[in-house]
C-alpha cells in the first residue's frame, strides 16, 4: 500500500499539481462514484413532486351529485298545500291519458273485428 501511495503522490509531483485521491468505489456505487440510494431517492423525490403539481382528475360521480344537489338547490320553495295540489293535477292528467288510450286500443280492436267479420 505504502508503494502504491508513494507511486501516486510521484505522479503528481511530475505534473507539478497535487491531485486528490478519488473516493474508493463500492460495489453499490455508479461510475462517477456517487452512491445508488441517492440516485433512487432523488428518483423518488422527483416522481413525487410530479405527482403533487399533476392535476388531479375530478370524479364523474361526484360531479355528477354536485349538479344535481345546484339544480334541487335552484328550484323554487313551494309550501306542501301547493305541493299537494300539484301532485293532484298531474295524476288527474296521467290518469286521463290513461283512460284516452285505453279507448283507442278498444276501437281499434272493434275496427279490426269489423274487417274480420
Amino acid at each position: 500500500m505504502a508503494e502504491i501511495n508513494r507511486r501516486k503522490k510521484e505522479v503528481d509531483d511530475v505534473c507539478g499539481k497535487e491531485k486528490e485521491s478519488e473516493p474508493e468505489k463500492g460495489l453499490d456505487s455508479d461510475r462517477d462514484g456517487r452512491r445508488k440510494k441517492e440516485v433512487k431517492v432523488s428518483i423518488v423525490w422527483s416522481l413525487l413532486l410530479k405527482a403533487m403539481w399533476r392535476k388531479k382528475e375530478r370524479d364523474e360521480g361526484k360531479r355528477q351529485k354536485r349538479e344535481k344537489l345546484l339544480e334541487e338547490a335552484n328550484q323554487p320553495r313551494v309550501s306542501t298545500r301547493v305541493a299537494g295540489k300539484i301532485e293532484k293535477k298531474a295524476a288527474e292528467k296521467v290518469e286521463k291519458e290513461r283512460k284516452n288510450a285505453e279507448e283507442k286500443l278498444e276501437e281499434e280492436r272493434k275496427e279490426e273485428g269489423r274487417r274480420k267479420g
